[in-house]
């Protein structure tokens, strides 16, 4: 699901907190995306591709809906690579 390893831990299934187990993420030093642990705070909903529209309106000079596949087509694929470190306070 979600195209991660076959080897992700699942944690919550209904709202698809994933991630990867230790040894899998020592063998690299970037984490790929298949890897990348997953966090979802809501239920993630089902739509029909077909009939999904997004609408803007407001302080634009005309309002404009698009349709999910004018977006998926139209939206590049960027890779980027980041470090993320996570902060903690240190007990006092």
């Amino acid at each position: 699901m979600w195209d991660k390893r076959a080897d992700t831990i699942i944690c919550a299934a209904s709202l698809f907190k994933a991630e990867a187990t230790r040894p899998v993420l020592a063998e690299s030093e970037i984490t790929p995306v298949d890897t990348f642990y997953l966090r979802n705070h809501g239920r993630i909903p089902d739509i029909e591709t077909g009939r999904w529209r997004l609408t803007m309106s407001g302080l634009f000079e005309r309002e404009l809906t698009s349709h999910f596949a004018d977006l998926d087509n139209r939206l590049s694929v960027h890779n980027v690579v980041a470090i993320w470190r996570q902060a903690h306070l240190e007990p006092t």
